[in-house]
C-alpha cells in the first residue's frame, strides 16, 4: 500500500499541475512563441558556427603543384641554437629553434563527395615547425624548439581538429603531412614542396646540399 499510495500521491500532483496549466495557458500562445524564440537560437547558433569555419577555411590554401608551400631558412645563434625564418604566402614568420633537426607538421583538408564532384582543390595550412635533439637525454624532459605552432586557432574552433575527430566525415576529410629528421645547419634554405601525396623538402643551397649528405 505504500507505494501504492506514493504513486496515488504523485498522480494527484501531476494533473493538478495540468489543470493549472490548461486553465492559465490553455491558448497555447506561449508555446508558439517558446517554439519561435527556439528556432531562432538553432538559427544564431548555426550562424555563429557558420562564421567560425569560413575563418578557419580562409586561412588554407590549395595545394598546387610545382610550385612551394614555402621556403626555410635557418641561422644558428649558438650551439644548437638557431633562428629560423618560414616564408609562405608573401609572409615572413621567424621562429626559434633548438636541437638537431627539425620537423613541419602540414594540416590538409581532402574534399569528398559533393566537393569532390564540384572540382574543389584539396587544401593545406602550415601547422607546426619544432626542432628536435638526437640525444634522448637531451630530448626528455625539455621543451625543445616547441615554439613553431604556426597558427593561431584555439582548440574549441579548430576546424581541422573538430573534422580530426570525425569517425565517418561526408564532405571534406582531415590529414596531416609530417616530414621529420631534417638536419638543423647554419646557412642552410629549404624549399617545402607540397603534393597530393605528401610533403617534401628540397635543398636551395650549397648548405642545405651538405647538411644532407650522410656523415662518414
Amino acid at each position: 500500500m505504500q507505494y501504492f499510495g506514493l504513486a496515488a500521491l504523485l498522480g494527484s500532483v501531476g494533473l493538478a499541475l495540468l489543470l493549472v496549466m490548461a486553465r492559465i495557458g490553455w491558448r497555447l500562445d506561449w508555446l508558439l512563441a517558446w517554439l519561435k524564440g527556439c528556432f531562432l537560437m538553432v538559427l544564431l547558433t548555426l550562424a555563429v558556427v557558420l562564421g567560425l569555419a569560413a575563418w578557419e577555411l580562409q586561412q588554407f590554401r590549395p595545394i598546387e603543384q610545382g610550385r612551394p608551400a614555402a621556403v626555410l631558412e635557418l641561422t644558428e645563434v649558438a650551439p644548437q641554437r638557431y633562428d629560423a625564418t618560414l616564408s609562405s604566402q608573401g609572409v615572413r614568420r621567424p621562429l626559434q629553434l633548438e636541437g638537431d633537426t627539425w620537423e613541419l607538421q602540414v594540416q590538409v583538408l581532402r574534399w569528398m563527395g559533393l566537393g569532390k564532384a564540384l572540382g574543389l582543390s584539396d587544401g593545406y595550412r602550415l601547422a607546426r615547425l619544432n626542432g628536435r635533439y638526437i640525444a634522448l637525454e637531451q630530448q626528455q624532459g625539455r621543451n625543445a624548439g616547441t615554439s613553431g605552432r604556426l597558427y593561431n586557432s584555439p582548440p574549441w574552433r579548430d576546424l581541422w581538429n573538430w573534422l580530426d575527430k570525425l569517425d565517418t566525415p561526408l564532405f571534406v576529410e582531415a590529414d596531416a603531412f609530417v616530414v621529420r629528421y631534417m638536419p638543423l645547419a647554419d646557412g642552410a634554405r629549404f624549399a617545402i614542396d607540397l603534393e597530393a601525396t605528401g610533403v617534401t623538402p628540397a635543398p636551395l643551397n650549397p648548405a642545405a646540399l651538405q647538411a644532407l649528405k650522410p656523415s662518414e
